[in-house]
């Protein structure tokens, strides 16, 4: 299907609206993704008009309600013709913003966009790390990214402080530059969330035993392995897993608590477009990911009023500094977590309506969030931006 030709009136370097290109992997329901629709999903398009490639080149599950929402998803293999098929989405499009949220590989997204005259050029660090082994050839990866990116880059973004550090740089609060943009959620989106004990009967957990909840896809910094050893030390205790599985890893983990015992406690419910119904019908969401820039899912949870029991992460401290709800746990042992979790008392209505409270309150906000990105995406053009 042919795209409709893009709008030309008023776009150009100080005109609006602005057209913006966010570069991804794939539009599945990522954090990352998912608050970036959210955004596309509040913000005046005769501000700005926002479209996606995706350097897998596949489908995702997000794709047809960007569409919904008047946008555009771009397959755009990262393969050896990528770079004159990427710059000619650009020129085609008429693309005035690039805003790369694919950690340093955003290098050579940028470094594509400036040879093409993109004025303004955004690289969005959204975790702490690439996810890849410290090889001799990754560390020259990352130093050779870096190098593209300080001479590309007219804007560097992160989800968290935690994430600028980690990304860019130690100093990054002396780089003109750099922001942090914390993601948002909606508090009124998850206010109506109700269970009534349905999750429950469709489990088949018994009245009384503690439930647990931990929401993220089967993908390694998730892991999910430490749950499935967590769980044969709280005997009562049930889980559901919420998110996308499929995959070797969560094959991996359903054959851990089974030889342990515990498999009829597990429940897989798969990628659910309902995740605060699971949320508010939990005792605790639970956290122990190896590595978050800023996790969704703990402001997801505290808008369901629902506590966090989380790892000991940077971008977990930033959101557990500033808001009620969160249990950092400094240690990776479950034995600490199992004592952890049989601490924290299954939280009443008015434990619940304070979290949500002081989330509605805090700066983790989907409408601080729409803001801080909507200011930076129509921010007047500074010298040295071409």
């Amino acid at each position: 299907m042919s795209l409709p030709a893009p709008r030309t009136e008023g776009t150009g370097a100080s005109g609006f609206p602005r057209r913006v290109l966010h570069v991804f992997g794939t539009m599945h329901r990522g954090g990352a993704e998912l608050r970036t629709v959210e955004i596309m999903r509040r913000t005046d398009a005769r501000l700005v008009v926002q479209e996606f490639a995706t350097l897998s080149g596949n489908p995702g599950t997000l794709d047809d309600e960007i569409r919904r929402l008047g946008g555009a998803v771009h397959p755009c293999r990262l393969d050896a013709g990528f770079a004159p098929r990427f710059m000619r989405l650009i020129r085609e499009r008429r693309i005035d913003v690039v805003h790369s949220h694919v950690f340093l590989t955003s290098g050579m997204m940028l470094a594509l966009a400036l040879a093409v005259g993109v004025p303004q050029r955004i690289a969005h660090f959204r975790s702490t790390s690439d996810g890849q082994p410290s090889t001799v050839r990754r560390r020259a990866y990352r130093a050779g990214m870096r190098r593209l990116l300080d001479a590309t880059a007219t804007d560097l973004v992160g989800v968290s402080a935690a994430s600028l550090v980690a990304g860019w740089s130690p100093g990054w609060q002396h780089d003109r530059r750099c922001q942090v943009i914390y993601n948002g959620v909606d508090p009124a989106r998850f206010a109506d969330a109700v269970d009534d004990g349905g999750v429950r009967a469709e489990l088949a957990v018994p009245a009384g035993a503690p439930l647990l909840v931990q929401v993220g896809r089967f993908d390694p910094p998730k892991n999910h392995r430490f749950t499935a050893t967590l769980l044969p030390l709280l005997p009562h205790a049930h889980v559901v897993f919420v998110g996308r599985g499929g995959t070797a890893l969560e094959a991996e983990a359903q054959r851990q608590l089974a030889a342990s015992g515990c498999r009829a406690r597990a429940h897989f419910v798969g990628e659910r477009t309902d995740v605060g119904r699971w949320l508010v019908a939990a005792d605790a969401s639970i956290l122990p990911s190896v590595v978050e820039g800023l996790p969704g899912v703990v402001l997801e949870s505290l808008a369901c009023g629902t506590p966090v029991l989380a790892a000991d992460l940077p971008g977990v401290r930033e959101v557990a500094d500033r808001v009620e709800g969160v249990t950092v746990v400094p240690t990776t042992s479950p034995g600490a977590w199992a004592d952890a979790l049989r601490s924290m008392p299954s939280p009443t209505p008015a434990a619940r309506a304070r979290l949500r409270a002081g989330l509605a309150a805090s700066p983790f906000t989907i409408d601080a969030a729409v803001a801080g990105h909507v200011a930076l995406w129509t921010r007047p053009r500074r010298r040295g931006d071409s």
